[in-house]
């Protein structure tokens, strides 16, 4: 299964991950600059078709404390903008709170830095996407597709096992 993971805002990135551990990433694309800078929608969406992602995961957008009102307003915007994408590419995705997938990952108060060596250990043939400070929005990206591609990978192993269980009683009869 092809994931995109997506950290989302203008400091993040778009990860597409895949269950065999190849990776690639790219920054957030955006247009202008300054209080004139929005996302850019047409090559998120171009670049999610051109790996034919089949699901995406998104961290839930929250106000961060500090945050202006005006800098909130347009990371929602920004945010609507990647659902909208997601949607209008009939690409299905969850939201994910920054809290859930960071335990789950071994990052709760994890610094930027802390999310980049996660990423390099989890996926070492993309290590060089995380080289630098500026791709810890790359690395997060990537670690949130892989919590997913974790956590669908447990449900499937569930199912398999409820099957297993029911065939075996089924097939004692």
């Amino acid at each position: 299964m092809i994931v995109c993971g997506i950290d989302p805002g203008f400091s993040g990135a778009l990860a597409i991950v895949d269950e065999l551990g190849d990776c690639q990433t790219i920054v957030m694309p955006t247009l202008g600059d300054g209080a004139s800078k929005v996302i850019n929608a047409a090559m998120i969406a171009r670049w999610l078709n051109d790996f034919d992602a089949e699901y995406a995961v998104l961290e839930q957008a929250q106000a961060m404390p500090g945050q202006g009102v005006s800098s909130c307003f347009r990371y929602g915007v920004s945010y609507g903008q990647i659902i909208g994408v997601l949607q209008c590419g009939l690409i299905s995705y969850q939201t994910v709170r920054p809290a859930m997938w960071k335990r789950d990952m071994g990052l709760v108060k994890a610094n930027k830095d802390q999310s980049r060596l996660r990423a390099t250990e989890r996926l070492p043939r993309a290590a060089k996407q995380f080289e630098r400070t500026s791709d810890h929005g790359r690395a997060e990206a990537a670690l949130l597709a892989l919590w997913w591609l974790g956590q669908h990978e447990r449900y499937l192993q569930k199912q398999e096992h409820r099957n297993d269980k029911r065939s075996g009683v089924e097939g004692s009869e």
